[in-house]
């Protein structure tokens, strides 16, 4: 496999962490959609033509948030290559490969299966590939772990900004339609750098399990 460096899956990573904060938001969609199925299903939608009328834009909206939200998702898939397989997933995948490997060789020498000089020889091919795949996704971690910090310091930034915002409420310096307004956003740039360091911290540590964002 040719080897990466940050900047190769750089993009990749990207996406990934772009596809959790779709992700968090089409489950957000789906309970909406819910709520307003359960208000469809009732009998006030029977007979208010105007609370019909209502909802039936809402649901015309959410459907066209909802198609948006696919069409950014398959964009950001197709992002992450052919195989759709993040770097690491994949660099993690083939040192499993060449782990049971070789264990099977291994225990084909131990059962006579296997001559010595072909055992050595797949041996050595075997540990190398595994080394390599080792090597390249240890130096990927170590810059991933160096972007979570960058991502972290950001989040904290903001959630500074917060508790200085709501300073500024108390002191009466701004109304309280502007300090929802301006906290509203806040939170919502909180939520995105929490998804996207969920994502990083993940791949930050060494595991056989996958992010499947």
């Amino acid at each position: 496999m040719k080897k990466s460096s940050i900047e190769d899956i750089k993009d990749q990573l990207e996406a990934k962490m772009n596809l959790a904060v779709i992700e968090n938001k089409k489950k957000r969609l789906k309970k909406k959609l819910q709520e307003l199925t359960d208000d469809i299903e009732s009998e006030r939608y029977e007979y208010d033509m105007e609370f019909a009328q209502k909802l039936n834009l809402k649901l015309n909206a959410f459907k066209s948030v909802k198609e948006e939200l696919l069409k950014e998702e398959d964009q950001l898939r197709a992002e992450l290559g052919p195989s759709g397989q993040f770097r690491v997933d994949e660099l993690d995948d083939e040192m499993e490969i060449q782990r049971e490997r070789l264990i099977d060789l291994k225990r084909s020498f131990k059962n006579h299966q296997v001559k010595r000089d072909i055992y050595e020889e797949l041996k050595l091919e075997y540990s190398t590939d595994f080394r390599k795949a080792e090597d390249e996704v240890q130096e990927l971690r170590v810059n991933i772990i160096r972007w979570l910090s960058s991502e972290k310091a950001k989040k904290n930034q903001i959630e500074k900004r917060i508790r200085l915002l709501q300073a500024r409420f108390k002191t009466k310096e701004i109304d309280l339609e502007e300090f929802e307004t301006q906290k509203k956003t806040f939170e919502k740039d909180v939520e995105q750098f929490t998804q996207r360091i969920k994502i990083l911290e993940f791949y930050s540590r060494s595991k056989k399990s996958r992010w499947f964002g």
